[in-house]
């Protein structure tokens, strides 16, 4: 909400406003007209360079000025205008080099530690496994075939012992030679029992070997690499950062000392600053040390804008300048806000109507007026039609037929005279004009005059917003302000005195017994 008239405030409990007597006297009423409303302000200004661009020394500590080039002298973009003494920097910008390639160092190290781990785990995986299990396979068919042997000669051997039995039974003529042959078959069978018994214990192991490998050996290799990956990985990254913060760091030296050169940032020619520095001078952080101004030679204008206005004004706004004795007024527009602050802002304008041929130059004091519209229309009404009670803003709203009603609405842009309302009224709805002669004695007693937000300055907008905040007063005093509701505001210091100044200068008493 922006405005800049003084409104009317009633400091009220939330019951409704009642009318002065039972059978109170026409009010005068205004109907709300559809419409805009336009606010000018008017400013003194200063005629400056259009493209001026200021040379500042850098926002840390304090340097000595090393050059500088005189006023006048044409540059061109990027040429060094001043150089500052950037020895403070210097030594810490070297040593951060050597940490840099320390840091990067370990970073590729890193990189290679965890370039090795991934590529163990794509060996095991690949090659030594499927080997491994190959291997573990082939025992097992080298094994199988033994024991087919190993059963195959147990039966000829025994089949061997018994024809030698046959031909040495007595019966048959049996001969020594034939009682030897006997006893060699018979250690031959057992031999070949026993060669079958390691057959079947190998096919067993070679078996064992096999599911140890897939079911165990093979899962427990797999997580150690991929947790040695994993672990190289947090290596590499912990190495990388630290690089990067080297980096950053390494940076921010390298930019103080490239901010001891300051250089053109267009072409233009230099000029001096309002408090221009010498060489072997010491300057502190943000000084202006020197401006290039445009080679283009254009102008514009820095107007100070007073705090309860500041905030009407915004880029692109249309403004008119008035050169002293130089005819009609120039035409611009609100380029920039440079400056805020408690006491206003600074606009800086630029001039779309040339200049005239008459000598003018920098510093030259100049009249603007900067036009406030409000964008859209909306209902109109007289500003002093509003009042604020119940905590918000209000207007009497007059119906056709009935009692007025205390309407909330949200003021807009005001010229001192009319008032447009953002929302909460319609056009063609009839407001009455002065809200007091609605009122009762009582509650006359109870308002003050005070300013609308954003419009009367940061004191008074305080003051209003300390008013809001005060409590009902007792019954049988209802209404009236006085040192109490201060102390169940909880205030003091400079609020106090504030709201104190604020309700004196409005009339209203402190009208205790």
């Amino acid at each position: 909400m922006r405005a800049s008239l003084y409104l009317v405030v009633l400091i009220v409990t939330s019951s409704a406003v009642r009318s002065a007597t039972d059978d109170p006297a026409p009010a005068e009423t205004a109907e709300a007209r559809a419409g805009r409303v336009r606010v000018t302000v008017r400013a003194n200004g200063v005629l400056r360079p259009s493209h001026r661009h200021a040379l500042t020394a850098p926002s840390e500590g304090s340097a000595t000025v090393l050059a500088i080039l005189p006023e006048g002298t044409k540059v061109g973009r990027g040429q060094p205008v001043c150089r500052l003494d950037a020895s403070a920097a210097t030594e810490p910008l070297i040593e951060q080099m050597r940490v840099v390639q320390k840091a990067e160092s370990a970073w590729l190290d890193a990189q290679l530690a965890r370039e090795v781990a991934e590529i163990a785990v794509t060996e095991y995986e690949v090659g030594i496994y499927p080997q491994d299990r190959e291997s573990a396979n082939g025992s097992i068919r080298l094994a199988e075939a033994a024991l087919a042997d190993a059963e195959k000669a147990v039966p000829r051997a025994a089949e061997e012992l018994l024809l030698a039995r046959l031909r040495a039974m007595p019966a048959a003529g049996s001969s020594p030679v034939a009682l030897l042959g006997v006893a060699r078959l018979e250690d031959r069978l057992t031999l070949a029992d026993l060669e079958l018994q390691k057959a079947r214990f190998a096919v067993e192991q070679a078996k064992s070997k096999l599911a140890v490998l897939e079911k165990y050996t093979h899962p427990k290799k797999r997580k150690e690499l991929r947790a040695a990956v994993e672990k190289a990985k947090t290596v590499e990254l912990t190495a990388a950062q630290d690089h990067e913060l080297a980096r950053e760091k390494l940076a921010i030296l390298q930019r103080q000392v490239d901010a001891c050169t300051l250089v053109a940032p267009a072409d233009g020619i230099v000029v001096e600053a309002d408090d221009p520095p010498r060489v072997g001078s010491v300057v502190g952080p943000g000084r202006v040390l020197a401006y290039v101004q445009g080679a283009d030679g254009r102008m514009g204008v820095s107007v100070a804008i007073p705090e309860h206005q500041a905030e009407l004004i915004t880029r692109g706004l249309p403004t008119r300048v008035t050169l002293p004795g130089s005819g009609p007024p120039l035409a611009g527009n609100v380029a920039a806000i440079t400056k805020i602050a408690e006491d206003g802002a600074t606009a800086e304008i630029a001039l779309t109507d040339p200049l005239p041929p008459t000598p003018i130059g920098p510093g030259m004091k100049v009249d603007v007026e900067l036009t406030v519209e409000s964008p859209e229309a909306g209902p109109v009404v007289p500003a002093r039609a509003m009042v604020w009670f119940d905590g918000a803003y209000r207007l009497g709203v007059v119906p056709a037929e009935g009692d007025v009603t205390w309407r909330e609405v949200e003021p807009g842009l005001t010229d001192g005279t009319n008032l447009k309302i953002a929302s909460g009224l319609a056009p063609g709805e009839a407001v009455v004009v002065e809200p007091l002669s609605r009122l009762s004695e009582d509650q006359r007693r109870m308002f003050a005059i005070a300013p609308p937000p954003a419009a009367g300055g940061r004191r008074t907008a305080l003051a209003a917003s300390l008013l809001r905040r005060l409590p009902a007063p007792p019954p049988d005093r209802r209404g009236r302000f006085y040192p109490a509701n201060l102390d169940r505001l909880g205030l003091d210091g400079p609020e106090r005195a504030l709201l104190r100044e604020f309700a004196e200068a409005s009339g209203v008493r402190d009208d205790r017994p």
